[in-house]
């Protein structure tokens, strides 16, 4: 049974993630509405990464996005943890 503290906890994370995603799509990522990305996730050239609405990507995982059209993840998709994705040059990646 989960307590009221684990919930909050659950709420803080969540709100961590957003932040993070947030940072991306500062840094340039086009990104839809609620894009999380957990806790130690490294994302290479994130201009060259799209996604869609509700999207996130957990803990640890590692995205390198460097591409011809780039690395696009479609709605209500989470990568899960420890995953690596790495594209060559001349391929396009398309996560849905």
């Amino acid at each position: 049974m989960r307590t009221w503290l684990d919930r909050q906890e659950e709420r803080w994370e969540r709100r961590l993630q957003l932040l993070r995603g947030r940072w991306n799509r500062w840094r340039g990522a086009h990104t839809g509405r609620r894009f999380g990305v957990g806790q130690g996730v490294r994302i290479l050239y994130p201009s060259c990464l799209r996604t869609g609405d509700d999207v996130t990507l957990f803990d640890y995982s590692y995205l390198h996005c460097l591409s011809e059209r780039g690395v696009c993840i479609g709605s209500h998709t989470s990568i899960d943890r420890n995953t690596l994705r790495r594209h060559t040059r001349r391929s396009s990646a398309r996560l849905f």
